[in-house]
C-alpha cells in the first residue's frame, strides 16, 4: 500500500490509532485535517489481505457501506466517486 498521497483533489492518509484493524486509510478533501468537512471515506483491509472495504460517513449518522473492492486502487476510485457525489 502506498504512503499518504493525493489523488483527484482528495488526501489519502493512514490512520493508526483507535481502530480494531490496521492499516486504515482515511480519505478527505485535499487540505482538510479532520472530518469537520462533513463526509469522510474510510478504507479497511479485507480479511483476505487483498480486498478493501469502504465506508462513507457523514453528518447525522449518514453512513454507507460498500462491498469490498478487489484492489486498493478500485477502492480509492469508488471513495473518490462517492465523496465527489455527496460534496456536490
Amino acid at each position: 500500500m502506498p504512503k499518504d498521497f493525493v489523488r483527484d483533489g482528495y488526501s489519502f492518509r493512514h490512520i493508526d490509532r483507535g481502530f480494531p484493524v490496521t492499516p486504515v486509510v482515511g480519505v478527505y478533501p485535499k487540505g482538510s485535517r479532520n472530518i469537520a468537512w462533513g463526509y469522510v471515506a474510510t478504507l479497511y483491509p479485507g480479511s483476505d489481505g487483498k480486498s478493501w472495504a469502504i465506508e462513507i460517513g457523514g453528518p447525522d449518522d449518514d453512513t454507507r457501506r460498500f462491498d469490498a473492492r478487489p484492489s486498493f486502487d478500485e477502492a480509492c476510485n469508488l471513495a473518490i466517486a462517492e465523496l465527489s457525489q455527496v460534496a456536490a
